[in-house]
């Protein structure tokens, strides 16, 4: 009788029917630390150019040309803000090899050599750092060091560079530079010992404090950095060692000389990869970029060992990528830390040698979660005016800005930017042991511009599945949602809501879904509806 009422009208067994579901946006991030077997849904296997944000993935925005005409790749950006409100002091200068060069201004082509460095061309030359310093009575310079050309110092009141007039220590041998309490810190090229000035001073007499009695890891001290916090009785400056075998000293108090000077920890964050820009500072935190990853110095405070098991810090989800790319570049000195303030996030800057290969890691410091930018060319990278900066190894500066990669000063129009990604797996609410054959995928988005789309759905944990690429080009005029070939689409129009509905294959126990495409607008991911059906057990 049972078996009876089972039957179909024709006498059949009727087919299972296609059930809904929902997979949200990553917006979680990547998540390489946690079992793909047990990942929440928001989180994703990668994505890269789609950042995790705020209402979803969020294409990030393309670069056009800045300047061009150097010599050289530029090695640093310096990045300098004037006096006057109406940013007629400010500048924004490259530094290659051959020395110093003005490129404050859009569309220049050839720039302006404002220092040469006529000796050491090679090895760490223009790869330094900058501070700058203002003394009470409001005057401003601006102080830059390279491990190979020593110390170099911009006075905003003639707009000239100059090598400072330093007693006690070389100018030369100068590889660092800080301003710490109104007071200029420097250290000296291959040594533990670092160097100071009285207050308010730009010249004159230099105090030696050393650091290497401290550095227990050995190796030289790297770098210098200043790290607001409330220690307890309000807010402190304090001032911060690193040395290259990954020993971190942090001191209290402001007069290297006094007694009232010392140290408050000491810590070691595993070895620091080549260059002296690992660090930066965000929201009341220092992060520190070593062969573990990037640590906390707010964490280590509260008594976190960086190196064990039961700490995560905040590369924790992306430290299986991390730390193999630091492993195989470790001496690399463009390795760097940097904050985008135009997208609110944290950039980790890395080693490449072919454009289509260059990645960057991309934290968003609202939500916390990681994406990888591709295609990006940045040798080196700075903020500047609330805008983000950045070099590649041609001697072209490019500004992180639009909806193309590459558009040229001379008018040539840039490429389309390239995304993808794949979402955690996930059983759709379903036993993992009973077998998913999902049919018709819709993509949901919001985007003013045009974009192309593949989709995929992979099973069954297949991290490594090839995401097809789209076969055509977005248009740059008006097209229609929903009026495609299933499986490559093209959006475009105003800013508006958009779906774009595919047909898939295949049958796994888990189901992740994979994108790919180009897109000429930065476009937001909110997620995808899926219909699948249930087979039989494993």
């Amino acid at each position: 009788m049972y078996y009876k009422k089972r039957r179909g009208r024709h006498g059949f067994t009727p087919k299972p029917e296609a059930q809904p579901s929902f997979i949200p946006p990553s917006v979680g991030g990547v998540n390489a630390l946690d079992s793909v077997a047990n990942m929440a849904p928001n989180e994703c296997i990668y994505t890269y150019n789609l950042m995790p944000s705020e209402y979803g993935l969020r294409l990030r925005a393309g670069y056009r040309e800045w300047a061009n005409g150097l010599p050289s790749q530029s090695n640093t950006l310096i990045a300098y803000e004037g006096l006057a409100g109406d940013g007629n002091e400010d500048r924004l200068w490259a530094v290659c090899a051959e020395g110093i060069y003005n490129i404050t201004l859009l569309n220049t082509t050839a720039p302006v050599q404002d220092v040469a460095f006529t000796v050491n061309v090679t090895g760490e030359a223009g790869y330094g750092v900058w501070t700058q310093f203002i003394n009470t009575s409001d005057d401003h310079y601006l102080f830059y060091a390279d491990a190979e050309n020593g110390l170099h110092l911009y006075t905003e009141s003639t707009q000239t560079w100059s090598v400072p007039a330093i007693t006690g220590v070389d100018p030369t041998k100068i590889a660092y530079v800080l301003s710490w309490k109104n007071r200029l810190w420097m250290i000296e090229q291959d040594s533990g010992v670092a160097w100071y000035l009285p207050v308010d001073a730009i010249a004159g007499a230099a105090q030696q404090f050393t650091f290497g009695a401290d550095l227990r890891y050995g190796g030289e001290l790297k770098a210098l950095y200043n790290w607001t916090i409330d220690g307890g009785d309000g807010l402190d400056d304090y001032l911060v060692g690193v040395g290259r075998g990954g020993d971190v000293l942090v001191y209290r108090g402001s007069d290297p000389s006094s007694p009232e000077f010392s140290r408050v920890g000491s810590w070691n964050i595993g070895d620091i990869p080549g260059g002296r820009r690992g660090g930066v500072a965000h929201g009341g935190d220092l992060y520190l970029l070593s062969v573990f990853g990037i640590t906390s110095l707010r964490d280590l405070l509260q008594g976190s060992e960086v190196s064990s098991e039961n700490v995560k810090g905040p590369s924790a989800k992306i430290n299986r990528f991390l730390r193999s790319d630091i492993l195989a570049d470790k001496e690399d000195f463009s390795w760097s830390l940097s904050s985008n303030p135009s997208d609110g996030a944290i950039v980790v800057v890395t080693p490449y040698s072919v454009q289509a290969e260059a990645i960057q890691y991309v934290k968003n410091m609202l939500t916390g979660a990681w994406g990888m930018w591709r295609g990006v060319p940045a040798h080196c990278v700075s903020k500047w005016d609330g805008s983000f900066y950045f070099a590649d190894t041609e001697g072209r500066v490019w500004l992180y800005d639009g909806f193309l990669d590459g558009s040229l000063l001379d008018g040539t129009e840039g490429k389309d930017i390239d995304y993808q990604t794949l979402t955690s797996f996930q059983n759709l609410g379903g036993p993992h042991g009973v077998n998913k054959m999902v049919g018709v995928v819709r993509t949901q988005g919001v985007l003013s511009g045009s974009t192309n789309i593949t989709t995929s759905v992979v099973y069954d944990y297949d991290v490594g599945a090839s995401m097809p690429f789209p076969s055509v080009s977005p248009a740059y005029g008006d097209s229609l949602w929903d009026a495609s070939v299933w499986g490559v689409a093209t959006w475009a129009g105003g800013l508006r809501k958009g779906e774009y509905t595919a047909g898939v294959s295949g049958h796994g126990f888990s189901v992740a879904v994979g994108i790919r495409g180009t897109a000429t607008s930065r476009i937001n991911l909110v997620g995808w509806d899926l219909t699948f059906k249930t087979g039989g057990l494993m």
